[in-house]
């Protein structure tokens, strides 16, 4: 199901005033830790990963903020004293189906 074309717009419009802002765009795996998952969002029935890339990648994302906080981490590590990142993408719920995944937008 495609979204209407002024939610894309619009998003990209949203992608353009963050970067204007100094925000850098994150791109991650969809894949997270689940102990993370679990502190992130207890609720939500995690979507386990049959054959995982490392044994701290082995489910996918219910929450963006699980892939946000390693970067924004790894940056602080490294002196980097302001971290302004964003990510849209989808996140996942094993209680739905898989096409049911939510696209979703978080700003650090």
């Amino acid at each position: 199901v495609l979204k209407p074309v002024q939610d894309r717009l619009s998003i990209q419009q949203l992608r353009q005033t963050l970067v204007s802002l100094d925000y850098q765009e994150a791109i991650s795996f969809s894949f997270s830790d689940e102990k993370l998952e679990q502190q992130l969002n207890p609720d939500v029935r995690l979507l386990s990963l049959a054959n995982p890339i490392s044994s701290e990648l082995g489910v996918m994302r219910s929450t963006l903020l699980s892939s946000l906080i390693p970067s924004v981490q790894y940056n602080l590590n490294r002196q980097q004293s302001r971290v302004r990142l964003f990510e849209t993408g989808l996140r996942f719920d094993a209680s739905k189906l898989a096409a049911d995944a939510k696209d979703t937008n978080t700003i650090d």
